[in-house]
């Protein structure tokens, strides 16, 4: 799709394997039917788990998609916690603690030309923006910066509208002096 610029929108929904909400598994659906009309150029539906421990290895992915979704907030001025959050254990029969990431039921992850662009949920200007947000908006037909201010689109870099028309210009052509 296009973003309401010409670019194409990639979205990666991450949600839950666990028992899901009817009302997630129709979102879930309202996103496919955007990728089968071409609003979003591609959709990738990925499961993950609702708690994840922070010190084990099994979840380097999901671990590594939690850090570039804080990078994302924190160079766009928004807050991912909540709906992500971080919980501290201990154990009264070890005496261990530990920590664990949990995940929201529902994420979204927005890309433009291969750049993170947007990640919902998310809190910025003391407001909250939701996957159904983000919906409801590319359904109406509107591009997503205009959802919310952290969601930045890139300006659109199409080979054609980059180049120079020389015509259109008040200044003489520069021509160069003969050898």
């Amino acid at each position: 799709m296009i973003d309401g610029r010409g670019e194409n929108l990639k979205i990666d929904c991450y949600v839950r394997a666990d028992p899901r909400p009817e009302s997630v598994n129709r979102l879930v659906a309202r996103l496919h039917d955007l990728a089968s009309t071409g609003v979003v150029t591609e959709l990738t539906v990925h499961s993950w788990p609702s708690r994840v421990d922070l010190d084990a290895t099994a979840n380097d992915q999901v671990l590594e998609i939690y850090r570039q979704f804080e990078q994302w907030a924190a160079s766009h001025n928004a807050k991912i916690h909540p709906p992500f959050t971080v919980r501290h254990i201990n154990s009264t029969m070890t005496g261990d603690t530990r920590y664990e990431l949990v995940t929201p039921v529902l994420c979204l992850a927005l890309s433009i030309s291969q750049d993170l662009t947007g990640v919902v949920p998310h809190t910025a200007a003391g407001k909250t923006y939701t996957a159904q947000d983000v919906v409801d908006t590319l359904e109406a037909g509107d591009a997503l910066d205009t959802l919310s201010p952290a969601i930045q689109i890139p300006p659109h870099h199409d080979d054609e509208h980059a180049k120079i028309d020389a015509s259109a210009s008040d200044d003489p052509p520069i021509v160069p002096d003969p050898p």
